[in-house]
């Protein structure tokens, strides 16, 4: 089996473990193929977003949503993931040089002037909180299909429910176990204490 194989491999796995609501990490599923690693978490934003071209569930739109982001100031757009409004991609800010998540509508709720109401809400309500738990935001504009995105900081790292699910998948020994039982609790607090403060805000 060739590189390309194995990069195909890894992403069918990727999807399986997706679906199964027990998502795997890119580390995690090169974890004996680590000269894989690095080429495996550079192509999978691209995989997945050409994967969603041929998922009768997807929203084809939504793929492309970086060549209407690209224009105003960012190059080397992928997709990064989605979430209930919106598709999160990820790109270099040309002006500064820096890598950013840029969160755009999805093209399904775009027409919706409550949905828009909210996203923009997000935007503005998340720029004036000051917090190291929360992700700052940089600008906002809208594309150039007139619908509005924001760009903010890029987090790497693993969702904490990505971190839950590896916890309970992994064989470590109890003394060690332990120890990453009480740094999820700590990530948990950290969540928690994020979320009060920004509801003694608004």
């Amino acid at each position: 089996m060739d590189r390309d194989d194995l990069i195909a491999e890894l992403f069918g796995r990727w999807k399986l473990a997706l679906k199964s609501g027990q998502p795997q990490t890119p580390e995690e599923l090169c974890a004996t193929r680590l000269d894989l690693l690095a080429t495996f978490r550079e192509f999978l934003p691209k995989l997945a977003a050409v994967d969603a071209l041929f998922d009768d569930k997807a929203d084809v739109s939504d793929a492309g949503l970086s060549a209407h982001v690209e224009p105003h100031g960012y190059r080397s757009v992928s997709f990064h993931k989605e979430g209930g409004l919106g598709v999160v991609l990820v790109g270099e800010e040309v002006e500064l040089r820096r890598t950013v998540a840029i969160k755009c509508m999805k093209s399904k709720v775009a027409g919706d002037a409550l949905a828009t109401d909210r996203f923009v809400q997000e935007a503005e309500l998340t720029a004036r909180l000051d917090h190291p738990g929360v992700v700052p935001i940089y600008r906002m504009g809208h594309d150039d299909q007139g619908k509005p995105y924001y760009s903010m900081r890029f987090v790497q790292g693993e969702t904490l429910a990505e971190a839950i699910s590896r916890f309970y998948a992994s064989k470590l020994p109890r003394a060690e176990r332990n120890v990453e039982y009480r740094r999820l609790l700590q990530s948990l607090i950290a969540v928690c204490e994020t979320i009060a403060f920004a509801h003694s805000r608004h």
